[in-house]
C-alpha cells in the first residue's frame, strides 16, 4: 500500500506544514510511513519554485526499521499513513536516534534546521497577517508604547515592512532635531527639553499616515502626547520587568538615563528596582493602548521560554491584536482625533 507522506522535522518540530520552498536554499525533510515496520527519510535541497512546486536536487532516501528506532509503543499500521502518530509512537532513545539519522543524512544540526523552519514559518504568517491587516488599517498609523527594553524599535520594523509602512523612532528624531543624543539631554538637566522635543515630534507625526512609530517609554505619561496617539492606533508591548532588566544591562545602562544603574556586579538588580517603580508609575497610562501584546502571555501559548520569542513572534501578536480590536469596532481607523 503506498504511503502517504507529511513534511516534518523530527524531535519537536511542526508535522503536517509546508515544506519549504523559498527562493533561498534550505532544507527540507519528507517522512513517509512505509509500513508497520520501517519508515523512509528523504532529504534534499529546495532551491526555488516553479509554479508553486519546489524544486529540489540530492534527494537522500533512506528507510530505517522501527526496531532501529527502539519504540515506546507499537509502530502506526501501514493503513493510518500519519507523521504524527508516528512521531508520537518514539520514545526519548527513538527521537534521539531520529536526530541524529537527519543530521547525519543533511550535515546539519536537527536544531538548526528547526529554528530555520519555525523562523520561515513566523516570517510568512506575518506576510500573511500584513496583508489582511493593512486593508483593515485604511492607512492608519501604528504608535507602539511601553518600557525600555520591551523592544518597540525592533518589532516596529518587522511590523513596518509586513505591512509595507514607513518607520520612525521617535527618540531618534528628537535627536536629529535637537543634535543631541537623550543621554546628553538627561544627563545636562534637560529632560524637560526633550520633553517638548518629543511632544513636537509626535504631533508632526500625527498628521501623516501609514507610519509604524516606536515611542519613547515616558511618551505616554503627557496628556498632550495622547492627543496626538490617538490619530492613529497604539499598542502596548508588556514585557515582565524582570526580562526588561536582563536587556538592558546586557546592552548597557548608558543609554538609558532614566535608570542611573551602574555598569557592575548588582546592575541587574538596581535594574530591576528602578525599572519596576517606573512602571509602576506608568502602567496605568500604558494600559490605556488600543491594544495590549502580552509577551508573557504569548509564550505561555506557545509554550515557550519568554526568551525565545522573536520579534516576528511579536509583529504577529501586534497584528492579530490590532485586527480583532478593529472587528469589534472598538475604533475607526479612518477617524481623525
Amino acid at each position: 500500500m503506498a504511503a502517504m507522506s507529511n513534511p516534518c522535522a523530527p524531535m519537536g518540530a511542526r508535522v503536517g506544514g509546508s515544506p519549504l520552498s523559498s527562493g533561498c536554499s534550505s532544507s527540507a525533510l519528507r517522512f513517509n510511513v512505509k509500513s508497520a515496520k520501517s519508515v523512509s527519510f528523504s532529504f534534499g535541497e529546495v532551491l526555488g519554485c516553479d509554479g508553486g512546486a519546489p524544486l529540489s536536487i540530492g534527494i537522500k532516501t533512506r528507510v530505517v526499521p522501527w526496531r532501529t528506532l527502539k519504540l515506546q509503543s507499537p509502530a502506526p499500521s501501514s493503513d493510518q499513513h500519519s507523521s504524527s502518530t508516528a512521531l508520537r509512537c518514539l520514545g526519548t532513545l527513538g527521537q534521539n536516534t531520529l536526530k541524529a539519522l537527519v543530521d547525519e543524512a543533511t550535515g546539519t544540526s536537527t536544531d538548526e534546521k528547526q529554528y530555520s523552519l519555525e523562523l520561515q514559518e513566523d516570517e510568512e504568517l506575518l506576510k500573511k497577517k500584513a496583508a489582511l491587516v493593512v486593508q483593515q488599517l485604511a492607512g492608519s498609523c501604528i504608535f507602539l508604547v511601553g518600557m525600555m527594553g520591551s523592544g518597540k524599535t525592533t518589532v516596529g520594523k518587522h511590523v513596518s515592512e509586513a505591512l509595507g509602512y514607513y518607520f520612525f523612532d521617535s527618540d531618534k528624531l528628537v535627536e536629529e532635531s535637537r543634535g543631541k543624543t537623550v543621554a546628553e539631554m538627561f544627563r545636562y538637566g534637560r529632560e524637560e527639553e526633550f520633553r517638548n522635543a518629543e511632544s513636537e515630534v509626535l504631533e508632526q507625526l500625527s498628521s501623516m499616515v501609514r507610519l509604524v512609530v516606536a515611542t519613547g517609554g515616558g511618551a505616554v505619561v503627557r496628556p498632550e502626547n495622547w492627543s496626538y496617539l490617538r490619530h492613529g492606533i497604539t499598542v502596548w508591548l508588556d514585557v515582565p520587568v524582570d526580562s526588561l532588566a536582563e536587556r538592558v544591562v546586557a546592552v548597557g545602562c548608558h543609554s538609558r538615563p532614566l535608570l542611573g544603574v551602574q555598569a557592575h556586579d548588582s546592575a541587574y538588580k538596581q535594574a530591576l528596582e528602578r525599572l519596576t517603580h517606573i512602571l509602576q508609575e506608568r502602567a496605568d497610562f500604558y494600559a490605556s493602548a488600543d491594544a495590549v501584546v502580552s509577551v508573557e502571555e504569548l509564550a505561555r501559548k506557545r509554550g515557550q521560554d519568554i526568551n525565545s520569542i522573536t520579534p516576528t513572534m511579536i509583529a504577529v501578536q501586534v497584528l492579530e491584536e490590532i485586527s480583532k480590536m478593529l472587528e469589534r469596532g472598538d475604533r475607526d481607523p479612518s477617524l481623525q482625533y
